[in-house]
């Protein structure tokens, strides 16, 4: 059975459709909302005329008091009430906009919490709506960046099993949560370094077993509330649609999630997943400067396309298998330094993504990306190392494998101090290869990383340190990735 425009809806483009408690069935359309009576088979329309803040309607709901809420584009919200009389039914429209209260009047989402009050999520941020009887004596509670929001644009809102409101947003996902008996508030941000693969979050649902999923446009993220665990899903998985829809996730009878994305309709079965455990073979292909391919030799000098003449390369020997210059020394002006790196996995290769830092530069570890490369411009003097570690698909920092370009001693067992004038950098390069375990899995929470001492490496690792300037101690040779500090 089809209902085009002509057969009974106001217009072709649906944003949503409910059913209400009484079997009818509601559509929020870019002509106004349409309610079907399957009984009769027959449809009501609700539009300006009749009271409807505005025709475009994004989002339609219904909360547990049988009124009928509209988020209308720029416009506000509309409340309808439907009363039973004598002569048939009464509707009654109450509108609100940002003069009452609304942060913004682009509503997007709409949800109830337990407790009663309403949700709306707008493109200026959410608000919290109670309502005395018979929608009197209303009042909002706005929510922005500034309470703890990741974005003011809300684009969905799901209350899980445990009374937290989720809001997912262009920048993220966002939990709110009362603590201490309701006595203060908690807002928890999740964002691509947590694990998401991407922060324009549209569609959010809760499963059957707890876990959380998060649709956006490139892809769908679960998270495990008991592992602290985020997995995602893209079309390197067999994800084959384009972008995950607003509102557009379900859970069928059987477990299995439905996603609705611009192209496709896919149907994700989760009991048939299994995790990647092979370990990334992680390895330096190349040491560039100036974002130009160096022919390493020693004793020369090249012009590069920039015009910046570089040479005075020094080093012990090429690698064998990429030609890496070994325990490499460069002049003091060479200071931008791009190091090239691959992560060889037989079964999935492009899932690996990678995490960087070099240290004394970088407070923490870079996002997972799947670019191979590290870029480092204008370097200060320092003494510094450069680490790099795999990510594979399953989260953001939560499986990350020991060594594998690791935190080393620049001078191996050293005693005492090394002192290096700042008349230019050092970069000593190891050719090994990769070998470790996985790491624990452990999380403490969003925003916060473990990371697994790097270990020594074995003769089939690789390891790299630089450094430019200043002199640096190592507190503990033997034990690579430990603090140190900088000497003036």
């Amino acid at each position: 059975m089809n209902f085009p425009d002509k057969e009974g809806l106001p217009a072709d483009i649906i944003n949503e459709i409910i059913e209400d408690k009484q079997g009818n069935i509601w559509f929020a359309t870019y002509g106004g909302l349409a309610r079907l009576n399957l009984k009769q088979n027959r449809f009501t329309y609700f539009t300006v005329g009749e009271g409807l803040a505005f025709n475009l309607v994004n989002r339609v709901f219904e909360d547990s008091q049988g009124t009928i809420w509209a988020g209308t584009y720029n416009h506000g919200l509309s409340s309808l009430s439907i009363r039973q009389t004598a002569g048939g039914e009464s509707y009654t429209f109450r509108n609100y906009t940002k003069n009452e209260g609304l942060p913004g009047n682009n509503v997007l989402s709409i949800a109830e919490h337990r407790d009663g009050t309403l949700w709306f999520g707008t493109d200026e941020g959410a608000c919290q709506y109670t309502h005395g009887g018979n929608n009197q004596n209303a009042w909002f509670r706005t929510f922005t960046t500034h309470n703890g929001l990741t974005n003011n644009a809300v684009n969905t809102i799901l209350m899980d099993k445990q009374g937290r409101i989720l809001f997912g947003t262009e920048q993220g996902v966002t939990i709110y949560e009362s603590v201490d008996a309701g006595s203060l508030v908690r807002f928890t941000q999740y964002t691509d370094r947590e694990g998401l693969s991407n922060n324009d979050v549209r569609s959010i649902l809760e499963d059957r077993k707890g876990n959380l999923w998060f649709g956006n446009y490139y892809g769908i993220s679960r998270f495990s509330p008991a592992e602290n665990r985020f997995t995602t899903f893209t079309e390197d998985d067999g994800f084959l649609g384009t972008g995950c829809l607003t509102n557009s996730i379900c859970e069928d009878r059987s477990g299995k999630i439905w996603i609705g994305t611009y192209r496709k309709l896919t149907v994700f079965d989760p009991a048939r997943v299994r995790p990647d455990t092979a370990i990334p073979n992680v390895q330096l292909t190349d040491i560039r400067l100036f974002n130009e391919k160096i022919a390493w030799q020693p004793d020369t000098s090249i012009v590069l396309r920039n015009g910046v003449r570089v040479g005075n390369f020094r080093f012990r020997q090429l690698s064998d298998w990429y030609g890496i210059p070994e325990e490499l020394s460069l002049p003091y002006n060479h200071n931008f330094v791009n190091f090239d790196f691959v992560g060889i996995n037989t079964n999935t290769p492009p899932t690996v993504r990678y995490q960087y830092q070099l240290a004394g530069l970088d407070e923490t570890w870079s996002s997972p990306t799947n670019r191979s490369e590290a870029t480092y411009g204008n370097l200060p003097p320092a003494t510094t190392r450069f680490g790099c570690a795999p990510v594979m698909g399953e989260a953001n920092g939560v499986r990350r494998f020991n060594t594998s370009f690791g935190y080393a001693p620049l001078v191996g067992n050293l005693v005492g101090l090394w002192l290096l004038y700042p008349i230019g950098c050092r970069l000593r390069v190891h050719p090994y290869s990769v070998s470790g375990t996985a790491g624990s899995g452990e999380n403490p929470g969003p925003g916060v990383h473990l990371y697994p001492n790097l270990q020594r490496p074995s003769r089939r690792c690789g390891v790299y340190s630089v450094g430019f300037g200043h002199a640096v101690a190592n507190d503990r040779p033997d034990r690579p990735g430990t603090s140190e500090r900088t000497l003036d």
